[in-house]
């Protein structure tokens, strides 16, 4: 399983590619508002940047956003970020064992 560490810097070199962010990613404070002008400290990105950061998560990290989800609150900071790349992963490898518990029964029965 990729760790919390892991999960913040490929989020940041996902900001940093996909959105075309000018700043290394060590400048990038992982509790800092990634949208919007409120946060003076915040990376001030504009919502359709969303589209490239979840389109950069499911193709670097493995997880599929779900629309359905909270994702302005999702999406808050690195922190809140990696927090849901974490439960998607956890989600991911529950379904994973459900469906290989369930080709094992068949095969039993077979």
């Amino acid at each position: 399983m990729i760790g919390e560490n892991s999960i913040k810097e490929k989020l940041k070199k996902i900001i940093i590619e996909r959105v075309k962010f000018k700043a290394p990613p060590q400048e990038i404070k992982d509790d800092a508002a990634l949208f919007g002008p409120e946060d003076p400290e915040g990376l001030g990105l504009e919502s359709i940047d969303a589209l490239d950061i979840a389109a950069g998560i499911e193709k670097e990290l493995g997880v599929r956003v779900n629309e359905q989800d909270d994702l302005p609150a999702k999406f808050y900071s690195i922190n809140t970020l990696t927090e849901y790349i974490k439960e998607l992963m956890q989600k991911s490898r529950e379904e994973a064992q459900k469906y290989d518990s369930r080709i094992e029964e068949e095969l039993k029965d077979g």
